[in-house]
């Protein structure tokens, strides 16, 4: 099983095809980082799974032509954690997701960096 957070293209679509086996859904579980909050739930399970760059090549319903998570098999993985807490639509993840991906080329770098994208256009302003 490839080692979370991804944070390479390469690494999700390795994770995919490790995910594509059913068997191997098993193996993931989101318990751990869901709290009683659905939309707190959600951030902390993405941030689990994702590093904030990789996040930014992502939208979460696919509407700006980048990639689509919610069709993909750790999208589906990412909504089954949640109903195990929240039996409902989870629109409020839904939106905290879509937020989340939106958001990610403003957070601080999860490699390390000192910087955000944010930090860095700001400096380029000056």
């Amino acid at each position: 099983m490839p080692s979370i957070p991804l944070s390479a293209i390469q690494e999700f679509r390795d994770f995919e095809d490790f995910l594509s086996n059913n068997e191997n859904v098993f193996y993931i579980s989101g318990s751990g980082y869901l709290c009683k909050v659905e939309e707190k739930s959600a951030r902390k399970l993405l941030a689990k799974l994702l590093s904030n760059e990789l996040a930014s090549q992502f939208t979460y319903h696919g509407a700006t032509g980048k990639r689509t998570f919610k069709d993909t098999h750790l999208g589906e993985v990412f909504e089954s954690a949640l109903l195990t807490s929240f039996k409902n639509d989870l629109s409020d993840a839904k939106d905290a997701a879509g937020k989340w991906f939106r958001n990610a080329p403003w957070r601080k770098p999860s490699d390390g960096a000192s910087e955000s994208k944010r930090a860095s256009n700001e400096g380029l302003q000056r």
